[in-house]
C-alpha cells in the first residue's frame, strides 16, 4: 500500500505492526503486577519508587517508540505530496 505511494516503510513500523497483541497485553499485565506486588515486598520505600520510576519509564518510552513507529509513513506519505507541488 505504502509502495505505490512512494514511501518505504521504516523496520521499527514493520516491528510494531507484527508484534501479536496478545503479547502486549501480557507484558502490560506483567508490569502492572510488578508494580503491585513490590509494594508488599519492599520494605525500603526508596527502592519501591526506583521501580515504579523504571517500570514507567520503560512503558512511556514504549509507548512513544509504538506511536513514532506508527506515525512515520503517514507523516513521510505528507511530506512527499509537499514535494509533488
Amino acid at each position: 500500500m505504502f509502495k505505490d505511494l512512494g514511501v518505504v516503510i521504516p523496520w521499527r513500523t514493520d516491528f510494531v505492526l507484527s508484534v501479536p497483541q496478545p503479547v502486549i497485553i501480557a507484558i502490560a499485565v506483567l508490569l502492572v503486577a510488578v508494580v503491585i506486588a513490590k509494594e508488599f515486598f519492599m520494605a525500603n520505600k526508596s527502592a519501591a519508587l526506583g521501580v515504579t520510576l523504571a517500570v514507567y519509564l520503560f512503558a512511556a518510552g514504549f509507548a512513544a517508540f509504538v506511536v513514532d513507529s506508527i506515525a512515520t509513513p503517514f507523516l513521510n506519505i505528507i511530506e512527499s505530496i509537499g514535494d509533488l507541488e
